[in-house]
């Protein structure tokens, strides 16, 4: 008898750690989904940019992540390829800085000419992707000025 109740214990012991787990990931995910959400919310409302509805906005954001995913993997690539014979600290990041942003500005193209409810304009495209890009580079980088700053 006690070997049962042990076992139904253990097993609800993982059920509950599991489904924390879970919880706190889809947590993480949607508080982060909401913050580019607010954030494009923000900026269009800035810029004037149209949209028809939340919901096409919310896919807008949607697809701006999984795309973004995707194409930073290349970039990536491509800074590594480019970086790989610069010595200079100042001219690597600067080769970063320049193809994450352009990298991110591609992501802004095509998720902009997927949705027709949105129609952001070319410059703005890039504003976006220059400001996605200095924040990225700012809180990826927070560590290594701090470093840098104590020497």
């Amino acid at each position: 008898m006690r070997k049962i109740s042990q076992g139904i214990m253990s097993f609800l012991e993982k059920a509950v750690v599991f489904f924390t787990v879970l919880f706190l990931i889809l947590f993480a995910l949607i508080f982060v989904l909401l913050l580019y959400f607010f954030g494009f919310a923000g900026f269009f409302f800035l810029f004037q940019v149209e949209y028809e509805s939340l919901t096409v906005l919310l896919l807008y954001v949607i697809f701006v992540l999984l795309f973004g995913f995707v194409i930073d993997w290349i970039a990536k690539v491509f800074v590594m390829i480019c970086n790989a014979n610069v010595k200079n600290y100042h001219y690597s990041m600067i080769i970063k800085l320049f193809i994450e942003m352009m990298f991110a500005w591609v992501t802004l193209i095509i998720v902009d000419e997927m949705l027709e409810q949105v129609t952001v304009s070319i410059w703005l495209e890039l504003l976006a992707a220059s400001i996605m890009t200095l924040a990225d580079f700012t809180f990826e980088n927070k560590s290594k000025w701090k470093k840098k700053l104590s020497h």
